[in-house]
């Protein structure tokens, strides 16, 4: 108010007595205006005492939903507003074997309304960073926090191991430059993301492996197969080479997005020990799974089978060995359908069938992936399905176990011998969607019921 009185005894002396009261009232407002909006001046030296605090919340490892940053930065300059700027630095743990930034750094979008300043990339001690930079203003006196999303692709790990994120705040100069840190004694806030405790190979798109191995020949990693980008097609890993214990599917995992293919072909063998072959974490629909061809191998052995359409669907003519395997949450286990072909043909090399589970162990299935054509209920329909089959000799010791299905075998049109096989809660849930429900063992002469 003392400022105010000031300013008006001033106009009062400048201005002559035969102006009009309105033009007097005019000249007051705008210079009473003029004094309002520079009442909080921007200042920038630390000699303004223009310092806070910032804070970062536990961040989440994020899964399907991305991760959040979020920083509160508190002005306790009762004059001043100041300029801050946050900067948040990606650094992947491991040097990038020429994958590109995006999937390092989990494909990820920022998705905040907080304007980005810049971003840059660079390599530090052979490891890649991911930068970005935002400028914020606080006022005099104030508190505000700033969050920074950031959403992921469906499949959240990223290749090649986990990766850090840095946070930075600054109080900024009026050349642009920055000033000095939010904390007298600490400079960085420092969080760490880890995105998957081993190693994770990413292929986006159709792929053969033996270009993979041709480049990455000593890999060994969890799998993760997705669509190619700017596409939704669901993409086909082809197995066109032997695979042995310890180059990629040994202890690990392989993760596909909606609708996926493992073919092996005549040329490949897919072994898998102790390895877990399912959709992606993220992923709510089902993965078409593992395609066996004539003359392809597969060798599964203590593994768990998941989340697909037919886990493994054997073609005339392949080869299987399958051992202490876990058929979990698939609409069929195993396929072998042999209808098409010369009566010579119609079977498959079975060297070993032992010790499985076939079950249903969560609520619900996954739902069809686009463009599947079969109705599903909440269970499985079958463990394994044969239809015309010559000699489906399958009673080895230990035998395999059916539980929580809507069947356990479905065989038609099939000759064979079949021996320790059990059975436990073999039952729809829900509303009927398959042609046949509630068998241990369904056996007929006509129709394949797949």
């Amino acid at each position: 108010m003392k400022h105010t009185k000031l300013l008006f005894s001033h106009v009062r002396k400048l201005v002559s007595s035969q102006l009009s009261n309105a033009v007097f009232v005019i000249l007051f407002a705008l210079l009473f205006s003029f004094t309002k909006s520079n009442a909080q001046p921007l200042c920038y030296s630390i000699d303004y005492n223009a310092t806070g605090t910032a804070t970062i919340p536990s961040v989440v490892r994020p899964i399907c939903d991305g991760f959040t940053f979020s920083t509160t930065i508190t002005n306790n300059n009762e004059v001043c507003e100041v300029v801050y700027q946050i900067d948040l630095r990606f650094i992947t743990t491991e040097i990038t074997l020429g994958q590109p930034i995006p999937p390092l750094f989990n494909d990820m979008v920022y998705a905040g309304s907080l304007p980005v300043f810049s971003t840059s990339t660079g390599n530090v001690n052979g490891l890649i960073f991911f930068d970005m930079t935002f400028r914020v203003t606080v006022p005099a006196g104030s508190s505000l926090t700033f969050t920074m999303p950031f959403t992921t692709t469906a499949i959240d790990f990223t290749p090649f191991g986990g990766w850090t994120a840095q946070l930075f705040v600054n109080s900024l100069e009026a050349n642009g430059s920055l000033s000095h840190p939010l904390f007298d004694d600490i400079t960085l806030k420092l969080t760490t993301l880890i995105v998957w405790d081993t190693k994770a190979f990413g292929i986006s798109g159709s792929a053969k492996i033996s270009d993979i191995l041709a480049i990455y020949p000593f890999l060994s990693a969890d799998l993760i197969v997705y669509p190619a980008t700017g596409s939704s097609a669901p993409p086909t890993l082809t197995i066109d080479v032997p695979l042995s214990q310890g180059i990629l599917t040994s202890r690990n995992r392989i993760l596909m997005s909606p609708g996926t293919t493992i073919k092996v072909i005549g040329t490949g063998t897919l072994t898998l020990i102790n390895s877990d072959v399912q959709a992606g974490l993220c992923s709510s629909q089902l993965i078409q799974g593992i395609v066996v061809e004539t003359g392809g191998t597969l060798v599964s052995r203590g593994c768990t089978l998941n989340d697909s359409r037919f886990a493994v669907d054997a073609k005339p003519g392949s080869i299987l060995s399958i051992t202490n395997t876990e058929f979990l949450n698939n609409y069929i286990g195993l396929r072998l359908s042999m209808a098409g072909v010369p009566e010579s043909q119609k079977r498959v090399t079975i060297n070993a069938l032992t010790g499985n589970i076939f079950s249903t162990t969560k609520s619900s299935i996954n739902a069809p992936y686009p463009g599947m054509t079969e109705a599903l209920e909440s269970r499985g329909y079958c463990g394994i399905l044969v239809n015309d089959y010559n000699d489906f000799n399958v009673f080895g010791n230990p035998g395999n176990t059916f539980r929580f299905l809507c069947n356990g075998l479905i065989i038609t049109n099939t000759t064979g011998n079949i021996a320790n096989m059990f059975f436990n809660d073999m039952n729809s849930v829900g509303p009927a969607a398959y042609p046949l429900e509630g068998f241990g063992i369904h056996m007929g002469g006509k129709g394949k019921h797949s």
